[in-house]
């Protein structure tokens, strides 16, 4: 029975081991890094919009300097009667909340502020998902549907009008867990820019009378695609609203007006059977699309936007020039390889060159030498026959004597 019981003592330990392990939550060594230096000042970027930040120790101070970035640095060592903080020094945590995610960090000082990040790019996999009643979708999620409408084909035909100048038109309306998305494109047919002072959702009587009881209901979009404030020729934007109904005898007017003083207005109107006609969107389409925070100008020139057209046409001008660039990397490549080339067969020439030179100087030389010769020769010869003239006249005297 000691053994049973002892035997049973031991398996509930161990079982309560393994479930203390397995929802402990991650561990000081299991957590990502971020390393920070007293001269860099760290930003870290949130894919998502920021609900908290939590700072666990007074060695780092920060701020949140946008919805979804947040900036840190290490408090002055002198400020904690410290002198210095050491090298890979433990700081602290952070814990960074998001509308669906939550991040945590540890923050690590390093004494090269090389090492140091400036901006730290929070992934999503260094993320864990949690569940918030508050966010019905995240903005990150926003953002990932309205690309996908904004890429996708007209599907509205009926609402349209025009005023000074100015064309609008709605393309499509999805309805997308508890929200709208509302796409529409207005159309500069003037010459004159058209500066946007402000969009306004309201919701409004069909009918408009001098009745006191006629009332209008502010709609404020919990999502705005593109921030462009201007725009020449084309303008093309996908509102978010809080998903809505309403009665028969009330439409949904976006208004869009401009800055100048006699400034141009054009309202689109959107019924209640419109609404009731909005389409459910394939997810297929969102899924292809990364998560993006925020919308960002495909072109960014005087605030213009462009249409689908006319960002197919910029992606194929970037692929020929892309491809122009291949190739002249490619000859630039050759003509380096010939300019190698060059440059080898002119240090052989340089070369050879010295090379000549010095035999010439050799040749020179060996002609000087000749010219002492051919001077010693006739020396000698001259010599030769003035010895030779001499013993002939000796001769010659002995022969007379006898």
């Amino acid at each position: 029975m000691k053994h049973f019981t002892f035997r049973m003592a031991t398996l509930i330990a161990v079982i309560a081991a393994f479930f203390n392990a397995a929802y402990a939550g991650p561990t000081a060594g299991s957590r990502n890094t971020i390393v920070v230096n007293s001269d860099v000042t760290t930003h870290i970027v949130m894919p998502e919009n920021l609900k908290l930040v939590d700072i666990s120790t007074a060695k780092i101070i920060g701020n949140q300097c946008a919805d979804n970035m947040v900036r840190i640095k290490p408090l002055p060592a002198d400020s904690l009667n410290e002198a210095y903080y050491r090298n890979n020094e433990f700081l602290g945590t952070i814990t960074l909340i998001g509308e669906r995610h939550i991040a945590q960090y540890d923050v690590v000082y390093d004494n090269s502020s090389r090492k140091a990040a400036s901006i730290f790019n929070v992934a999503y996999d260094q993320m864990q998902p949690y569940s918030n009643p508050e966010v019905a979708m995240s903005q990150a999620e926003m953002a990932k549907f309205a690309w996908a409408i904004y890429g996708s084909k007209r599907k509205f035909n009926n609402i349209r009008t025009k005023s000074n100048g100015i064309k609008g038109e709605v393309y499509n309306i999805y309805s997308i867990g508890d929200f709208f998305f509302i796409d529409f494109v207005l159309e500069n047919k003037t010459n004159i820019e058209f500066d946007i002072d402000e969009i306004r959702v309201t919701l409004a009587d069909k009918k408009e009378t001098k009745a006191t009881n006629s009332q209008m209901v502010q709609l404020t979009p919990v999502y705005t695609l593109n921030n462009a404030d201007r725009f020449k020729k084309k303008y093309r934007q996908v509102l978010v609203l809080n998903k809505l109904t309403f009665p028969e005898e009330k439409v949904v007017n976006i208004a869009v007006s401009e800055k100048q003083i006699s400034g141009r207005t054009l309202t689109l109107s959107l019924d209640y059977a419109d609404v009731l006609n909005a389409d459910g969107f394939d997810m297929s389409k969102a899924e292809n699309n990364k998560p993006v925070y925020r919308y960002i100008e495909v072109e960014k020139q005087r605030g213009n936007t462009v249409d689908q057209k006319d960002y197919q046409n910029i992606l194929d001008q970037n692929t020929e020039l892309s491809n122009k660039l291949v190739a002249t990397t490619r000859e630039v490549k050759r003509l380096k390889e010939s300019a190698e080339n060059v440059d080898i067969v002119e240090k052989e020439n340089a070369r050879l060159a010295d090379e000549l030179a010095d035999a010439s100087a050799e040749i020179r030389r060996l002609n000087g030498r000749i010219e002492e010769l051919s001077v010693a020769y006739d020396k000698m010869e001259a010599a030769y026959n003035g010895a030779n003239e001499t013993i002939r006249q000796i001769l010659s005297k002995d022969k007379s004597n006898k």
